[in-house]
């Protein structure tokens, strides 16, 4: 004849201790915590989490779980009284007479965690206090339809912004990759150059980001709402015109047919700076910031679709540039009168002087 045995799993951490204590008073209780479901196990491991193992602790435990289920035990033996109702009892009574009351969902998160342990017995303090605390019912309501249930996912919780909180999928993808601080330092980040984004707008959008859906999205999307630009040069003439706003580079980057819609997030984070030069046929200037926090370096001209200009085109900027206190490193192979001597020479470009 077939036996049908339950596959027995072990058991590694900090809850052996405890389970062991038990067996010793109550022979076979390891064995029963071994075969027993996910569930069990891991409402077992929250009641170690807040419960003596002492007969003291257990007494209290017992007392709690009478008054639920209005069944007594013989309190004779206390602990191996413990250990029975721990195997014998509803999860949900375990659970409630450790705790306390509490939400729907704490059961179902608990199920999600899977055969081990929590890293650390106050992690499931803190994920019960999530079912029982008015302040954080977002969460509950969020634990609700996370996918996967970790000790990473209640530090999550612990740390993300509330407003991240509303969406399962981020929170199951920080749960992941351990990008809470980012996301939250990304949202502060957001609020100080987007006056449109207060809570509400913000709350909005992030229930938009779905598995289908990247952060990535999400971030250009507000970038493109962006009207509080960093602070660029001082500009002393009217020959160019900062772009200052998201819509300004948009707008631009449509005029020239480039890509500095795409550059908002360089401009917010002060890699670069950009300049219309207002004279027709106009061109895009790239600045970068110098070192003092002050000046600013000409890094690139662009005319449209990212052409290179003519010479003399190169010269009247640059001299409008020199004019506004803006300079730039040149090559000599870009000025014409020394372009066939650096050939001749050679050189690729004025560093080559230094080899």
């Amino acid at each position: 004849m077939k036996l049908h045995t339950k596959m027995p799993r072990p058991i590694v951490g900090w809850p052996l201790a405890p389970a062991i204590a038990l067996d010793k008073q109550a022979p076979g209780f390891l064995v029963n915590l071994f075969e027993a479901s996910h569930l069990r196990r891991q409402s077992l491991f929250a009641v170690f989490s807040t419960v003596n193992i002492t007969s003291e602790g257990a007494s209290g435990f017992l007392q709690q779980l009478d008054g639920t289920a209005n069944e007594a035990y013989n309190l004779a033996n206390p602990m191996e009284a413990f250990a029975r109702a721990l195997c014998q009892r509803k999860c949900r009574d375990l659970v409630r007479a450790a705790f306390g009351s509490f939400e729907n969902g704490l059961m179902g998160a608990l199920g999600r965690i899977g055969g081990g342990p929590l890293d650390r017995p106050h992690l499931y303090r803190e994920l019960v206090s999530f079912f029982q605390e008015r302040e954080h019912r977002a969460k509950a309501r969020t634990l609700r339809h996370v996918r996967v249930m970790s000790s990473e996912t209640i530090k999550v919780l612990r740390t993300l912004d509330p407003l991240w909180v509303s969406n399962p999928h981020l929170v199951d993808m920080c749960s992941r990759h351990g990008s809470a601080s980012g996301l939250n330092e990304a949202l502060r980040f957001i609020r100080s150059y987007c006056s449109g984004a207060d809570d509400h707008a913000l709350r909005r959008s992030i229930k938009m980001v779905g598995p289908a859906s990247t952060t990535d999205a999400f971030f250009q999307e507000w970038f493109r709402k962006a009207d509080r630009f960093p602070t660029g040069p001082e500009i002393r003439t009217d020959r160019f015109r900062p772009l200052s706003s998201a819509t300004d580079m948009i707008e631009a980057g449509r005029r020239f047919r480039n890509c500095l819609g795409k550059k908002i997030r360089d401009v917010l984070l002060g890699r670069y700076y950009y300049l219309e030069w207002a004279v027709s046929p106009g061109a895009v200037v790239e600045l970068k910031p110098l070192s003092d926090g002050r000046n600013w370096l000409v890094e690139a001209i662009y005319g449209h679709d990212n052409t290179s200009l003519h010479h003399e085109l190169l010269r009247n900027i640059r001299a409008d540039l020199c004019d506004a206190g803006l300079l730039e490193l040149i090559e000599i192979r870009e000025d014409p009168e020394k372009e066939e001597l650096a050939r001749t020479l050679g050189l690729e470009s004025p560093l080559d002087w230094l080899i």
